[in-house]
């Protein structure tokens, strides 16, 4: 949590530069902010990443099985005649 909010920080203070940027040059809307401000938005955007990424809980392991029946989560799909009226229709030309 400290990781990302200070990513967050570090976003945060390149946003107040490039609004003093702006505002120190009002005439220069076409020119990009300078290169330490845009270092710093990479910067915070990298931290703020990495702090995320750490802040996860760690991933289940995901096993295949071979065999249906040993997996006792397993629940049969429902008949066809039940779980597939949607996608029944006539795809053929009919005759004149």
């Amino acid at each position: 949590m400290l990781i990302k909010s200070l990513g967050v920080v570090v976003l945060l203070h390149a946003a107040y530069g490039t609004i003093k940027f702006r505002e120190a040059n009002p005439d220069s809307l076409i020119e990009s902010p300078p290169q330490e401000i845009l270092l710093q938005l990479v910067v915070g955007f990298v931290i703020a990443l990495v702090g995320t990424l750490y802040s996860l809980p760690p991933l289940g392991v995901v096993r295949g099985n071979s065999s249906k029946k040993e997996n006792p989560k397993y629940v049969k799909p429902p008949p066809s005649s039940r779980s597939r009226d949607f996608d029944i229709f006539n795809h053929r030309m009919m005759p004149n």
